[in-house]
């Protein structure tokens, strides 16, 4: 499954891929504090991002429910460390491999096999169901 899993995240756009033991994955409560000062405006917008995604710890349970992991990562070219325009569009890029292998999952593993963690706040949905309703 890892195999398929890197496959379809190369053809969405990943360039590196790596199978991982969720046991090797660490968890820093140090950065939900940048979710906390709410640069990107995101927080408390989306079941994605904190509080809505939960504290750390729960999030660290939630994943240690699974043995093996894929991570991956895509790289944008920025013109200098302020460029704000270069890093929305990595960020835009980065989500649409997220985007995708979300939906490549739901069609090709049963829940709650697979769970899809990226980077900045969800856009899977059109609008978000936070906090009326569940994801």
């Amino acid at each position: 499954m890892e195999q398929r899993i890197t496959q379809e995240l190369q053809k969405l756009g990943a360039m590196y891929t790596a199978p991982i033991a969720v046991s090797k994955i660490s968890f820093s409560p140090e950065l939900r504090l940048l979710c906390e000062m709410n640069r990107c405006g995101a927080y408390g917008a989306g079941w994605g991002c904190p509080p809505g995604c939960g504290t750390v710890e729960e999030l660290a349970r939630r994943v240690r429910e699974y043995r093996r992991g894929v991570v991956y990562q895509s790289v944008g070219t920025l013109e200098d460390s302020f460029d704000y325009e270069g890093m929305m569009a990595a960020e835009h890029i980065f989500g649409e491999i997220s985007d995708g292998i979300r939906l490549y999952l739901k069609s090709s593993v049963p829940e709650p096999e697979a769970l899809v963690l990226g980077a900045g706040a969800c856009r899977f949905c059109p609008e978000c169901t936070y906090p009326a309703a569940p994801c």
